[in-house]
C-alpha cells in the first residue's frame, strides 16, 4: 500500500523507501514553515499499524537505527525526529520496531503462536513436574500436576 503525503510529491510503500524519504527530505537545510510541515507529515506517515504488517527487515533494521540515534541527536541532519514527534512517540515506535525486527528473526512474524492451552502437564519433563508440584502458587494447578505425576507412576 502507497503511502501518499497529501500536498507533496513524497510517497513511499515500504519502511526501507519510508526511512529513504525521511533521509533525503529531512537532510536538506530550508528553513520555512512548509518544509517544516512536509517533514512532520512525512515523519507521522509511518504508523505502528504499518510496522506491524511489515516484513520489511531492511527497513525495519534501518527505522530503528534512525529512531534510536534520533532519541540523542538531530536525526536526519537538520530538522529531526526529535523536533516532531514527542519522546514517548518515538518510545512507543521504537518499542514496535524492535519487537517486529524480533518476531521477523524468530519466524514468529509469519507463523504466529498456536493458541491452546498455557500448560500441558503431559508435556512437561519429570524434573519440571517436580518442580512445578513444589513451586507453583495455585493449589488448583498443583493437585492436576499431582494427577498427572500419578498417572505417569501407574503407567510405568
Amino acid at each position: 500500500m502507497i503511502v501518499d503525503i497529501a500536498g507533496t510529491r513524497i510517497d513511499w510503500a515500504s519502511i526501507s523507501e519510508w526511512c529513504a524519504r525521511v533521509e533525503e527530505e529531512g537532510g536538506k537545510l530550508r528553513p520555512s514553515s512548509e518544509h517544516y510541515a512536509r517533514l512532520s507529515d512525512l515523519y507521522r506517515s509511518l504508523a505502528v499499524e504499518r510496522v506491524r504488517r511489515s516484513t520489511d527487515r531492511p527497513g525495519i533494521e534501518r527505522a530503528t537505527r534512525m529512531f534510536d540515534l534520533g532519541r540523542r541527536n538531530p536525526v536526519p541532519a537538520y530538522h529531526g525526529l526529535a523536533s516532531v514527534l514527542s519522546r514517548s512517540e518515538m518510545g512507543t515506535m521504537l518499542v514496535e520496531l524492535r519487537n517486529r525486527q524480533r518476531a521477523l528473526v524468530s519466524g514468529r512474524a509469519f507463523a504466529p503462536r498456536a493458541k491452546g492451552p498455557r500448560l500441558e502437564p503431559a508435556l512437561l519433563t519429570d524434573e519440571a513436574l517436580e518442580r512445578m508440584i513444589q513451586k507453583h502458587p495455585g493449589l488448583a494447578r498443583v493437585d492436576r500436576l499431582r494427577t498427572e505425576r500419578e498417572l505417569r507412576a501407574n503407567s510405568s
